[in-house]
């Protein structure tokens, strides 16, 4: 071979491995980018079925909560999970009402926050542990932009491992 055609060669190559790099890099971009929206959608999801959730009481006296019902129709059997949207549902019962608590199935992937939804209702959420009743409260209702705004605060406090 003579010197133009090893070089030619060389050249060929290195555009190949170019060609492979760019495919590896749109490929790498596509998939860490697929997965934001799907957690983003599961927790709207979830984060509205927890404020629509409505106890059904028993026929009998003294009546007690015998399942809580979802806006979406899905019915929770106290004491016994369910996987509902990308989360795990806990749903408890006491005297005075209920509390559920959502925590994504898989952290990043399913979902980015933890939720617990108190007996009064009210909404609370964790970024990197499962929430309870001293969490920050949550709104999906608010100025324009504001739930946006909150969930890219919280997407880039997550540690690099979660993203």
């Amino acid at each position: 071979m003579t010197k133009r055609e090893v070089a030619d060669v060389c050249v060929g190559t290195a555009k190949l491995v170019l060609v492979l790099l760019a495919i590896l890099v749109v490929a790498l971009l596509a998939l860490s980018i697929h997965w934001k929206p799907q957690a983003l959608k599961n927790q709207a999801v979830v984060a509205r079925l927890l404020t629509t959730a409505c106890p059904e009481l028993s026929a009998d006296a003294p009546s007690r909560i015998e399942r809580i019902r979802l806006g979406n129709g899905t019915a929770l059997v106290p004491g016994m999970d369910r996987a509902v949207s990308g989360y795990i549902l806990r749903p408890r019962v006491s005297r005075s009402g209920f509390t559920i608590a959502a925590d994504p199935v898989e952290v990043g992937k399913t979902g980015l926050f933890f939720f617990f939804r108190e007996e009064t209702g009210m909404i609370r959420y964790e970024v990197d542990k499962p929430a309870g009743k001293f969490s920050k409260p949550w709104s999906i209702f608010g100025p324009e932009g504001e739930w946006e705004k909150r969930v890219q605060n919280e997407i880039e406090r997550l540690p690099k491992r979660a993203r």
